[in-house]
């Protein structure tokens, strides 16, 4: 068994390279040689002058390249120059056969599975996830530690090693001081540790059923900062938000936020008082206009100024960085679905502006086939090279497994919620291409039990209640909407067949009318300067009574299509 730490070399080079520096600084370099790797991948050469900042340049460069585990730099002194030599460890990879969890821990997803290539920094990096993940579950004492045990030829499987320790919740969230809004209003700010109600309670009877949050500081801080930010957007610009406590007892953590408000002030030029909704809207828009550009540095600030008693003016500043393309797009860990496929749910392009919200909607894109699992803007690498307009990006993705069962019945009457079901299912091997790609296909055994025949539904359909049924069908697939987005199955006949396929080629064709935003975007941190004191203030898309809409007609449209038999 080899158990592996985490190499820090990388790191301690910039504080060696730092130190060093002072002593060999303007010294002549007489020789640059990589031991390991092409001496062109860095920048400085022969004949350059000692400079720490450009060496520390270069050892990020080699490391972005993926291909080392390990980068030491080590400088011979001459006698009026000195010799530079990177020394390089490649990176080795096997091939995982099994990933193991001890104990069992339901909800821990390691990122790696079988057939995954792996090295010491994806192992480390596996570590660090299960172990965030255990902590956003209110295990804050969390230990996790990993072992690869030889197999095969070039295979390797991984056990991480999971000691969860005490798990806490948070049962209680209080304020106190002078809030100036009401508490209500202040805990609409709440998003980490506010409990969801899954059933009201009974006065006098039943407290209810609640689903308590995990405990985390940094879901605490996090919290902090929004009460601290919807004062700043309600004009109380001299806000003063901490933690009075957080105390834990019996598993159970009571956080108290005090807050003292200050004096609430109105903004010149706007008419509601004290509300900066209007300027937040503005700035959402305008990195909205930078997103297009392929501009990805988007820093807004907001200097506040007194003019008269208890009113003040806002200028609002915004730091742009430099516009960026798309250089190129690499898709790893697709190991059936082709690449072809992939991109054809891309709506960025290489050569294309870096658009980070088109990227965004392509990852939901992606989500929607359902043939890989959950993707979001953590699986994507963003590489900008040093004095380049280019981005390179890195599409992480895990494939689900290729075998899968269901059981699914209704919330309600069978008559009005769709029918009971259970199903096994398989993807097929990775062959073919195009409409004959087999990986986006899979074939199911469904049992099916309906509330009335199937004839008081279509005519043509079968008149029975229990339907045995095997199906191979391939899901709507962007780029591909007519040569997807169907099901074979004889039980049905060829006009039952042919109705099901309409009927999930109009699902494909409202659906985006009923869903409102493809793509919520992320909400926009705009630093607030005020008296010399500096505070962040997050800007949200506003909810709006059309978004309502379109979320209940969503829900009818899912309830219409759970009756259907397609």
């Amino acid at each position: 068994m080899a158990k592996f730490a985490m190499r820090a070399a990388i790191v301690l080079l910039v504080f060696a390279v730092s130190d060093f520096g002072f002593e060999l600084e303007g010294t002549r370099i007489s020789a640059v040689e990589v031991r390991g790797g092409p001496a062109s991948l860095v920048e400085t050469r022969a004949g350059d002058t000692w400079d720490a900042a450009r060496l520390r340049r270069d050892v990020k460069t080699l490391w972005k390249t993926g291909r080392y585990s390990d980068i030491r730099v080590e400088a011979i002194p001459g006698v009026e120059s000195v010799r530079l030599i990177f020394w390089t460890e490649t990176r080795r990879s096997l091939h995982v056969r099994k990933v193991r969890v001890e104990p069992a821990t339901p909800g821990i997803h390691v990122g790696i599975a079988s057939g995954d290539e792996l090295d010491n920094q994806a192992v480390q990096q596996a570590v660090v996830n299960v172990r965030k993940q255990l902590e956003g579950s209110g295990f804050p004492d969390a230990a996790v530690d990993a072992r690869l045990l030889p197999a095969a030829r070039s295979k390797t499987d991984l056990l991480i090693q999971v000691q969860k320790g005490r798990q806490i919740d948070i049962g209680e969230v209080t304020f106190s001081g002078e809030l100036g809004l009401t508490e209500s209003e202040a805990r609409k700010a709440l998003r980490a540790t506010r409990s969801k109600t899954m059933l009201p309670g009974l006065p006098g009877l039943w407290r209810g059923w609640r689903l308590l949050p995990a405990y985390s500081p940094e879901a605490i801080e996090s919290d902090a900062g929004r009460v601290r930010s919807l004062y700043f957007e309600h004009g109380y610009f001299d806000a003063d938000v901490r933690i009075e406590s957080n105390d834990v007892h019996d598993g159970k953590a009571r956080v108290v936020f005090a807050v003292e408000a200050g004096q609430r002030y109105r903004v010149n030029g706007v008419k509601s008082p004290g509300s900066l909704a209007p300027l937040c809207r503005q700035l959402l828009a305008q990195r909205r206009e930078a997103q297009r550009a392929g501009i990805l540095d988007f820093s807004p600030r907001l200097a506040i100024h007194d003019t008269a008693n208890g009113w003040v003016d806002v200028t609002a500043s915004v730091q742009r960085g430099q516009p960026y393309r798309i250089g190129r797009i690499h898709i790893r860990g697709n190991h059936r679905v082709s690449e072809a496929t992939v991109r054809r749910c891309l709506l960025i392009e290489e050569g294309g502006p870096m658009d980070e919200y088109l990227l965004r909607r392509s990852l939901a894109r992606l989500n929607q086939i359902g043939l890989f699992e959950l993707l979001t803007i953590n699986n994507v690498n963003v590489n900008t090279p040093p004095d380049s307009d280019r981005a390179d990006i890195i599409i992480w993705l895990k494939e689900k497994k290729a075998r899968n069962w269901f059981l699914s019945g209704p919330a309600g009457p069978m008559s009005l919620a769709g029918p009971l079901e259970f199903a096994l299912g398989t993807r097929l091997p990775p062959w073919g291409r195009g409409l004959l790609e087999l990986s986006t296909y899979s074939i199911s055994a469904n049992v099916m039990l309906f509330a009335k025949p199937l004839n008081t539904l279509l005519p043509f359909l079968p008149h029975r209640r229990f339907l045995a049924v095997a199906t191979i069908q391939r899901p709507i697939l962007p780029g591909q909407p007519l040569a997807s987005g169907f099901a074979v199955a004889p039980q049905l006949g060829w006009r039952g067949m042919l109705a099901g396929y309409g009927a999930s080629q109009a699902r494909a064709l409202v659906r985006p009318s009923f869903e409102g935003r493809h793509t919520p975007e992320p909400e926009l941190a705009v630093t607030v300067l005020r008296s010399g004191r500096e505070g962040t203030m997050y800007c949200e898309d506003p909810r709006t009574k059309l978004d309502s809409i379109r979320q209940a007609g969503g829900f009818a449209m899912n309830l219409l299509f759970a009756a259907s038999p397609f």
